[in-house]
């Protein structure tokens, strides 16, 4: 069953990843409808929000769905990513990664809000 573990972790970071991919693209198209807008990124419990105006959006709780950890950047517990009015990030910068077991994928967030998996 080792092989079915790994199997299996391997699509959960995988999983988590898409998620956590299409809550980016969903921020930045919300930034351009509402003038602005954030995902705020949490490690403890693992998981983001997209929030616009004060009002949360989007929700994915990645730890309760997935079984996975969010590490970010530099070591942070949070991090909130903001975009403009264009969709274009506002120092954004920030290395996401999703583990579980001993598989991890990652997400490359550019400075101006550009990602990229890993």
């Amino acid at each position: 069953l080792p092989a079915a573990r790994r199997h299996r972790d391997h699509f959960a970071v995988l999983g988590a990843r898409e998620e956590l991919l299409g809550l980016l693209h969903r921020t930045r198209a919300e930034a351009i409808a509402w003038g602005g807008a954030e995902l705020s990124l949490s490690t403890i419990p693992p998981g983001a929000a997209v929030v616009a105006l004060g009002d949360t959006l989007a929700r994915a709780n990645l730890g309760d769905t997935h079984g996975v950890t969010l590490e970010l950047s530099r070591g942070r517990a949070e991090a909130t990513l903001a975009y403009g009015p264009l969709g274009i990030g506002r120092v954004t910068s920030q290395t996401l990664r999703l583990k579980r077991g001993e598989r991890e994928a990652s997400l490359v967030v550019s400075s101006l809000g550009r990602v990229t998996r890993r």
